[in-house]
């Protein structure tokens, strides 16, 4: 006999969206129900200081307020608008003064 074992919360997590893609694999008419996710992939490109990012976004099944990142076809990260925005500034060159602005 196999002792039990309690399911990790990744677990659970894991489950749930497999039940969630065989009922909309079921019946692909059906209306979204209020728990379910109604975000759509989108794709953003931006350049400012010399830099230039080509972003993929894709909702992140575990959490509404998170996105997954995807940079030039490469995962990048897994987080919130805000975070992703901040990431990108780093990457930005200071400004240095009137100087730089001409």
């Amino acid at each position: 006999m196999r002792p039990y074992r309690t399911a990790t919360a990744s677990e659970r997590d894991a489950r749930a969206e497999q039940r969630q893609r065989r009922a909309s694999a079921a019946n692909p008419l059906r209306p979204p129900t209020d728990g379910e996710d109604r975000r759509q992939p989108f794709d953003w490109t931006f350049s400012c200081g010399g830099v230039s990012w080509s972003l993929h976004f894709e909702p992140n099944p575990r959490d509404v307020r998170q996105w997954r990142v995807f940079r030039n076809g490469a995962p990048w990260m897994c987080a919130g608008l805000e975070r992703v925005w901040r990431a990108m500034q780093k990457e930005m060159r200071p400004a240095l003064g009137r100087r730089h602005w001409r």
